[in-house]
């Protein structure tokens, strides 16, 4: 492609710059005076030297960045990924442990902070195992 470029001879004025002799470095012809087919032809040729250029810098950053990606890295050094999931076992779900008796759709795992309509109950006297689910109790009463 950058051959039929090349042979078409074809250069503006002001962009291309003159040899000390004063003539340009390609044949001086004014983009002006070219025919509309002349000048298209000139514009498709340009766009596909320009598609394949762009192609090209895609595929090398797309390289670059599977170079640098987490993925890449996990695949790498499968055993880290592995110790960052024991170190956080609290990402895993957990059961409801708690409920609301007034409003049995308010639930708690027993985990972070005190839902507030429990807050408000343990503060007008009531004990925790109060709240605590059937299934929960009868845990706590065999340890």
């Amino acid at each position: 492609m950058l051959e039929k470029l090349e042979n078409l001879d074809l250069c503006s004025p002001s962009i291309v710059s003159e040899t000390a002799d004063g003539k340009s470095s390609m044949a001086t012809r004014n983009l002006a005076s070219m025919s509309v087919d002349e000048l298209w032809t000139l514009r498709e040729t340009i766009d596909a030297i320009l598609a394949d250029k762009i192609s090209t810098e895609l595929n090398e950053l797309s390289r670059q960045l599977d170079r640098l990606s987490p993925r890449d890295k996990a695949a790498k050094f499968p055993e880290r990924s592995k110790a960052v999931a024991l170190k956080h076992p609290s990402s895993r779900p957990v059961l409801p442990k708690y409920q609301n008796p007034v409003r049995p759709f308010e639930i708690w795992s027993g985990r972070g902070r005190r839902p507030l309509w429990l807050k408000e109950q343990l503060v007008a006297g009531r004990l925790l195992e109060d709240f605590r689910l059937p299934e929960h109790k009868s845990l706590v009463s065999s340890v």
